[in-house]
């Protein structure tokens, strides 16, 4: 089974999930990797990490030859922090000379924030809030785009432990376009770094990550 066939029968079944990868064909085909940052799949999870000059790295793609085809949608991975200062999951994402949206874990801060993002310099906080987060422990990220509503959501659990609210929400229409989904990492540089990302994908905004359950259970069926 390939991820081409993998994406078709997720619309089928579901109708909402745009596409999704569990990485567990051990590579990141058809992602896009920006940034000084390493890529590897190991083990069914994507890591990005780094050191020395290697701080940060970004890798995007989309439902339709790595572009989002719509640009109402929300993106959603699984984020473990081996190390790290910061990582999350971005959307309309259009290159380094445009605005774009990102989710943002900072575990050395406690805090989550929704930020706009230009490249690898500016970026602007739009809402954050604190939030205990720990290394070695597995966050559930949704990043939410729709029309210039921005919302977020971050928890700790089972898929189903998904909080009925959002905890982060801003309005912005500086980027309209749908653009690519992504992850991404940074570390201090310096220092070793690690963080994995795993059932990282974009749907529809009724999406719940509730699916992603289901879904593992039909690829694991199909093998």
């Amino acid at each position: 089974m390939n991820a081409v066939f993998y994406v078709a029968l997720s619309l089928v079944i579901f109708g909402n999930i745009l596409f999704i990868d569990n990485f567990n064909d051990g590579n990141d085909d058809g992602w896009t990797r920006s940034g000084s940052a390493e890529f590897q799949v190991i083990k069914g999870e994507y890591f990005l990490y780094g050191s020395g000059n290697r701080g940060s790295g970004m890798s995007y793609t989309g439902d339709v030859s790595g572009q989002m085809s719509i640009s109402d949608y929300r993106v959603f991975a699984r984020v473990t922090f081996d190390s790290g200062l910061a990582a999350g999951v971005a959307a309309r994402y259009c290159g380094d000379e445009e605005w774009y949206y990102r989710l943002v874990l900072k575990p050395f801060r406690n805090t989550i924030l929704i930020e706009r993002k230009f490249g690898s310099a500016q970026s602007l906080a739009l809402d954050t809030q604190l939030f205990t987060l720990d290394y070695d422990t597995e966050y559930h990220a949704v990043l939410q785009v729709s029309g210039n509503e921005v919302s977020a959501k971050v928890w700790e659990g089972a898929p189903g432990d998904e909080p009925a609210e959002w905890l982060l929400q801003a309005v912005d229409d500086l980027q309209m376009q749908p653009g690519s989904a992504g992850v991404f990492a940074a570390g201090p540089g310096k220092v070793p770094w690690s963080v994995s990302f795993d059932d990282a994908g974009a749907g529809t905004t009724d999406t719940q990550v509730l699916e992603q359950v289901t879904w593992a259970g039909i690829k694991s069926a199909l093998r």
